[in-house]
């Protein structure tokens, strides 16, 4: 060893060739390298304690590392403004990439401002400040491979293992991104993307902020979800604590889904306070029987996802306006107001506290299509008609209410409609029998009612006689 001491070491407008570690093989150069490199005062030969200062440009972009001991490792900050952040990741990429770090690998397009913070320590390098990326493209690691596009994006880490994938990404931040996914695949896709950010031990993603995105669904039965707003967070008090999440979305012109409460951290389970304004029915016309509206909503859900089935269950105030449905002759309305005591899906299990139906028009065939369920309080029809068929008359201005007393499934129904021949009038108490009546009265008895007045005098009834009682 030669008895030197070297305090300082600069080397102004240098340049750097590594063969082979460019893309594709080729050279990877770094020009204009300015670098520092200092030894601390107070240190002694043998010290690892070697700081330096390094300025160099990296595709055309100024960048600025730092470096010295911090505790029992050694720090380096990287500062950079506008780095061609998709070049960077394919010269220097890994292939053990994973979770939400293979989505950052994944990025085809984008200008990044860095400025981190790398902990060497215990054989980790841990991460701790923030990216900003401008105009950025970037391949989802999901099936399908779909691309994100948007015109900004950040991610803050604090102790992100860089190698593992693991720690704590405080904040993820997207200004208008946009995705689409073919319908078929949506669900696995999303939940892939769940899986990665949530589902991974060790991570933790404690915010997620969307502002102005949309999501589009392609193909049959597809959907543009637009101006999506979306503030998530992870309440850390445990280690399996859900996601607090507030988010609105705008489904066309005049149709918007808000939606407040908790989310598990593997997106399969949602208990939120839903609103929907306008909904339109028809995306989803295989799941709704056929029929469609323009649904609003105002109350509780609850949807779970487990081993290929989604449960799910709502209790609130719902609206259908523009009802219609090709089954039974065809059956439309102008508006269905229901009070939801219980619903759940696909059980079809369902209770109604009231039922309104302003300005419905059907064929008896039709009300052989109707939804089976219960109503604790009472359904009226406003202003109905009811077309003639076979036997059965037409009905004409049909009033209808039929209200429950409360005593073992009876209700007292009250119908009033003109016929082409006259009127008729229904004034009696009709009676549900079985399990039934401990919950309430069938919807049946509507149609039931219905169909009993359409009947000709001379055509004789098809109900039980002890439906009805005088």
């Amino acid at each position: 060893m030669l008895p030197l001491s070297l305090d300082d070491l600069l080397v102004i407008g240098g340049s750097v060739t590594i063969e082979g570690a460019g893309e594709d093989g080729s050279p990877l150069l770094v020009r204009d390298l300015d670098v520092r490199l200092s030894r601390l005062t107070t240190a002694g030969a043998a010290d690892q304690d070697m700081a330096f200062a390094v300025e160099m440009a990296v595709y055309g972009t100024l960048v600025y590392v730092t470096g010295q001991p911090r505790g029992g490792g050694y720090a380096v900050h990287v500062r950079a403004r506008g780095l061609d952040a998709a070049a960077l990741l394919r010269d220097f990429s890994s292939a053990t990439v994973e979770g939400p770090a293979a989505a950052v690998a994944g990025i085809e397009r984008g200008r990044a401002d860095v400025d981190v913070d790398v902990l060497l320590a215990a054989g980790h390098a841990l991460a701790s400040g923030y990216v900003k990326l401008a105009g950025a493209v970037a391949t989802l690691p999901v099936p399908g491979a779909p691309r994100l596009r948007s015109t900004a994006a950040s991610v803050a880490v604090d102790g992100f293992d860089l190698a593992a994938g693991t720690g704590r990404i405080t904040r993820i931040d997207l200004s208008e991104p946009s995705l689409s996914l073919p319908v078929a695949s949506a669900h696995h896709a999303l939940a892939a993307l769940a899986e990665a950010l949530g589902g991974r031990p060790g991570l933790l993603v404690r915010r997620v902020a969307i502002t102005d995105g949309a999501l589009t669904l392609q193909g049959e039965g597809g959907v543009r979800l637009e101006r999506l707003q979306l503030a998530a967070q992870v309440l850390e008090r445990r280690a399996d604590a859900p996601w607090s999440v507030s988010a609105r979305v705008a489904l066309g012109a005049d149709a918007e889904v808000s939606v407040d409460g908790l989310v598990t951290r593997d997106l399969r389970s949602v208990d939120a306070i839903t609103r929907l304004q306008r909904v339109p029915l028809a995306p989803w016309r295989a799941l709704a029987g056929g029929w469609d509206a323009r649904v609003s909503f105002d109350g509780r859900v609850r949807v779970v996802a487990s081993e290929g089935e989604t449960l799910a269950t709502a209790v609130g105030q719902a609206q259908l306006d523009e009802v219609s449905a090709s089954s039974g002759g065809g059956f439309r309305a102008e508006r269905i107001a229901l009070t939801i005591k219980r619903l759940g899906w696909p059980m079809r299990d369902v209770v109604f506290d009231r039922v309104v139906l302003t300005r419905p028009a059907f064929g008896p065939a039709a009300l052989a299509t109707w939804p089976a369920s219960m109503v604790t309080n009472g359904v009226s029809v406003v202003d109905g008609e009811m077309r003639a068929e076979g036997a059965r008359r037409a009905l004409h201005r049909v009033d209808l209410d039929l209200a429950a007393d409360g005593i073992g499934g009876s209700a007292r129904l009250k119908l009033s409609a003109a016929t082409d021949s006259g009127r008729v009038d229904v004034d009696r108490v009709v009676s549900a029998t079985g399990a039934a009546a401990t919950v309430g009265v069938p919807i049946d008895l509507l149609a039931a009612a219905l169909d009993e007045a359409a009947r000709t005098p001379d055509t004789p009834s098809a109900l039980p006689a002890a439906a009805f009682q005088p």
